[in-house]
C-alpha cells in the first residue's frame, strides 16, 4: 500500500539537521508540503533549500521553542499562508550531557523547555487549526531514555519521559477533534554526521560493542525513524493513537544479565 502525504501541511521541528531533516525529506518526497521549524536559521534554510531543489515544497521558518509566548503568532502564520495544518512533529532536543552531580538548573531548564514544554504549547496552538479541518496528526519523538535508564542527562531523561505521558493525554484529549497522537522512541541511532567516524577503525571496539547489542547486528539510521514518522503520520495509521513505538531492533527487550555475557564473549572472540 502506497504512503502519500500529498496535500498535507507539516511542521517538523529540530529539522534543520538530522532525525529532523530525516523526516522533512521524507514528507516532501511524499507530498506535504514542509515548514523546517528550527532555532538555526543557517542550517534551517540550507535544509529547506536542498529539499526544494529537488521539486518539493519546503520552507524553512524560526522558532525558538524555548519561549511559547511566540507559538500563537508562529502557527497563525503558517495557517493563514496554507490554510490548514496536518502535521506536527515534535522532534527537537536541546540542553548538553551531563551526570547525576554535574546536572545543573540551567540545562535542566533549557532542556525540559524545549523537549516537553514546547511540544505542549506548540501542540495546543496547533490543535486549535486542526479541529477546524477535524483532522489531523501529532508525532513526538520521544526515546529509549523516556523507559530506561541510559548515560544521557537527567533532565533528558524526564523531558523525554514526560513527551510518553504527553502522548497518551492528547492522544484522548484531542481525538475529539478527529486528531492523532503517537510517539517513537528511538533506541540506538547513527545519523548521517556521525556514520563515518562510526564506522572508523579507530572507533572499532565500541562499535563491536555496539553492533552486539543489537539482536540483529545493525544499529539504526535516521532514514529508519524518518520511515517510522511517515507512517505514523500517514492515513495508513489512521486507527492508530496514544501508541509509543520503541524503535531499536529489540536491543532494549533482552535480559541484561544473558547480553553482558554475551558481549563479553563476543570482545573475547574477537
Amino acid at each position: 500500500m502506497e504512503i502519500t502525504l500529498t496535500g498535507k501541511v507539516a511542521i517538523i521541528t529540530g529539522a534543520a539537521r538530522g532525525i529532523g531533516f530525516s523526516i522533512a525529506s521524507f514528507f516532501a518526497e511524499s507530498g506535504a508540503s514542509v515548514i523546517i521549524a528550527d532555532i538555526d536559521a543557517v542550517k534551517g534554510k540550507d535544509a529547506a533549500v536542498v529539499i526544494s531543489a529537488k521539486g518539493y515544497i519546503c520552507e524553512y521558518k524560526k522558532i525558538d521553542l524555548s519561549k511559547p509566548l511566540s507559538f500563537e503568532t508562529f502557527v497563525e502564520e503558517i495557517f493563514q499562508k496554507y490554510k490548514r495544518i496536518d502535521i506536527l512533529v515534535n522532534n527537537a532536543r536541546a540542553g548538553g550531557k551531563f551526570g547525576l552531580q554535574d546536572e545543573n538548573i540551567r540545562n535542566w531548564l533549557l532542556t525540559t523547555n524545549v523537549v516537553l514544554t514546547s511540544s505542549f504549547f506548540l501542540s495546543q496552538n496547533v490543535i486549535k487549526k486542526m479541529s477546524k479541518l477535524n483532522s489531523g496528526v501529532i508525532l513526538n519523538i520521544s526515546s529509549v531514555a523516556g523507559i530506561l535508564a541510559t548515560p544521557e542527562s537527567p533532565s533528558y531523561h524526564a523531558a523525554k519521559g514526560g513527551l510518553i505521558s504527553l502522548t497518551k493525554y492528547l492522544a484522548v484529549e484531542a481525538g475529539a477533534y478527529g486528531i492523532r497522537v503517537n510517539s517513537i522512541l528511538p533506541g540506538f541511532i547513527v545519523q548521517d554526521q556521525h556514520i563515518e567516524f562510526f564506522s572508523s577503525q579507530a572507533n572499532s571496539s565500541y562499535r563491536q560493542i555496539i553492533e552486539t547489542y543489537q539482536p540483529g547486528g545493525k544499529v539504526g539510521t535516521e532514514n529508519d525513524v524518518a520511515e517510522a514518522a511517515l507512517f505514523l503520520c500517514s492515513d495508513n495509521a489512521r486507527y492508530i493513537s496514544g501508541e509509543s513505538l520503541v524503535l531499536d531492533g529489540a536491543a532494549t527487550v533482552q535480559e541484561q544479565s544473558g547480553l553482558s555475557l554475551k558481549i563479553q564473549d563476543q570482545i573475547k572472540n574477537g
